[in-house]
């Protein structure tokens, strides 16, 4: 399933930027707090997808794990009238949703239901299928990047990086956080300290006293810098990345106050192999040309017409 920009039906909240950020991948920004967003897939015409009662339909976005609380289905008659629905749960978004369509459903819409907000995430890897056998095995891994001592609020000062205009110290076991709040910052280990894998989903949540912004550092084996994501706690792993480092942008912060517990996890979702769904074109053209600089290589062009039934 290629996810173009006229496919998804949003939430307003639900930001599509106005051209894409990578030739053949679109993302999606949620930048909003609190509540339940949607972005619901429906074919270019505005139809819904055409299901029979016993089907067994397999939905998934790999690429928006970590990101969704939830898959569902919403089964329609042949009129559009609301059937029934179906949703995953909040645990079981590691992995595909598969649902057998009810009597009386025609048609079926999927939808991705969010609660958290996050900036220019890649909507990759979308299934819409009859279930597969590897759609049922199919699982996210997930693992942990802080210690338990992050996790619990107790990490020693070692675990964090002051930036300019921030004093750490230690009370109670706790470590103290006091902020100027001028171009103030506060970063999680190092540049080289949580490994990732390009492509890999990341997502961030903190008690930092005095955040105001939150950004995620992607950088290379040496530590510099490949690019970041801003103002997001929720980003996925660029091409070059091999480490991401978690920083907080803060406001004034005094007296000294405690930093509390945070959490960095780190999702790697498996690809589904495309079903037979495609919808169906007819080649109407065909033309090749030498490819720039190598007289060995051909540049194909096809012209394709959707094919209605």
């Amino acid at each position: 399933m290629l996810s173009t920009q006229d496919e998804w039906v949003h939430d307003p909240a639900v930001i599509f930027p106005p051209a894409s950020l990578d030739w053949d991948i679109l993302r999606i920004s949620m930048p909003v707090s609190g509540g339940s967003m949607r972005i619901q897939y429906k074919r270019p015409d505005g139809t819904s997808y055409p299901v029979a009662p016993g089907m067994q339909v397999s939905f998934w976005v790999p690429g928006m794990v970590g990101a969704a609380n939830e898959w569902r289905y919403y089964f329609q008659t042949t009129t559009g009238a609301s059937v029934s629905s179906t949703g995953s749960t909040s645990a079981r978004i590691d992995r595909p949703f598969i649902a057998t369509a009810p009597e009386g459903a025609a048609y079926v819409v999927p939808v991705m239901w969010f609660n958290k907000p996050f900036v220019d995430l890649p909507m990759t890897g979308a299934v819409l299928r009859e279930a597969h056998p590897e759609d049922v095995t199919a699982r996210t891994v997930k693992r942990q990047g802080f210690s338990t001592a992050v996790q619990g609020g107790t990490a020693p000062v070692g675990d964090f990086t002051p930036g300019t205009g921030v004093t750490l110290s230690v009370s109670g076991g706790k470590t103290m956080l006091v902020s100027s709040g001028a171009n103030s910052s506060l970063s999680f280990g190092t540049a080289t300290r949580f490994a990732v894998n390009p492509g890999e989903l990341v997502s961030l949540t903190h008690v930092v006293p005095g955040a105001t912004t939150s950004a995620l550092l992607w950088t290379d084996s040496d530590g510099a810098i490949v690019s970041q994501s801003r103002d997001t706690t929720i980003g996925r792993a660029p091409a070059g990345a091999s480490y991401v480092w978690p920083r907080v942008e803060l406001g004034a912060v005094t007296p000294a106050t405690a930093i509390g517990a945070a959490s960095l996890e780190i999702y790697a979702a498996p690809s589904v192999p495309p079903g037979e769904a495609m919808r169906p074109y007819s080649v109407t053209g065909y033309s090749q040309s030498s490819a720039a600089g190598s007289a060995d290589l051909r540049s194909v062009s096809l012209e394709l017409v959707e094919v209605t039934t």
